[in-house]
């Protein structure tokens, strides 16, 4: 028996179970390979771009993020097509019915010829941030989602189910390198507070630590990098220094009644944080 592959308008097919006489055809499944950008408002609106491959010629095209169909899609080239985002209706996985809500890391399928493929955790919808009922993901999906520029404060709620009763507000750095930054750790002796001071004694023994929860890092990950945004003595720097990956692995965690994670140095002391 032989086996024969060809291209036919972008979209490759097989011959197989070839004998004698005859030959089965079939189309193979488009291949999903990444889209752009990882982050999307929760009403929908925008543009969403999957890449991949097997793509076909543009005819019977269809693509859909979190089980729900796009508004519109477009072919561009048999490696690329456009979605016009629905509006979600759906928690992660389709497991819970919503309006316009948060889903984190969400599948995006799409379907050429009745053949259909999917990427799993391609993309995440986020509300704006701008109430505890409207909490967005984190600094980095509101600004990308809603092309933020400003840095302030926001509602933040970074676990991604339907329910906002635990979320937070948090202080996004979106005017320097570009942006997108949650503060999670200050340099105070009080509670954590949402907004770009940064006084006090680094990595307090306190109780009131100035830090968001490990759990809540955490669920933010990300890179973790060091920015002043207050006063920190006479240190004056203009630009975040990005130290390490955020995962679980690395949380900040308490040595000696401290918490630790990189270091800081003023004038001739070095202390951690």
């Amino acid at each position: 028996q032989l086996q024969v592959v060809v291209q036919v308008e972008g979209q490759t097919g097989i011959y197989s179970n070839c004998g004698l006489s005859e030959c089965k055809f079939s189309y193979s499944a488009p291949a999903i390979t990444a889209t752009a950008p990882k982050y999307g408002p929760s009403a929908g609106g925008t543009v969403l771009t999957i890449y991949g491959t097997n793509f076909g010629s543009g005819a019977d095209i269809e693509a859909t993020v979190n089980s729900i169909p796009c508004a519109a899609t477009t072919y561009v080239t048999s490696n690329s097509v456009t979605c016009s985002l629905p509006a979600n209706i759906y928690s992660a996985n389709s497991a819970i019915g919503c309006s316009q809500c948060n889903a984190l890391d969400v599948s995006v399928s799409l379907s050429v010829a009745n053949q259909s493929n999917t990427l799993p955790a391609a993309f995440s919808f986020t509300r704006d941030g701008s109430s505890q009922a409207l909490a967005g993901l984190w600094c980095k999906a509101i600004k990308v989602a809603y092309s933020v520029s400003a840095s302030g404060i926001v509602w933040i709620d970074p676990d991604g189910d339907v329910s906002t009763n635990n979320a937070f507000q948090v202080y996004c750095l979106n005017d320097q390198d570009e942006g997108g930054w949650t503060k999670v750790v200050q340099y105070t002796t009080q509670a954590y507070t949402a907004n770009a001071s940064a006084y006090g004694s680094i990595a307090t023994s306190d109780v009131q630590d100035g830090k968001l929860s490990d759990a809540n890092i955490n669920l933010i990950g990300g890179l973790r990098g060091l920015v002043n945004t207050g006063t920190i003595s006479t240190l004056v720097s203009q630009s975040v220094l990005v130290l390490t990956d955020l995962v679980d692995s690395l949380e900040l965690v308490k040595v000696s009644g401290y918490y630790t994670g990189f270091s800081l140095q003023v004038g001739q002391e070095i202390r951690l944080i």
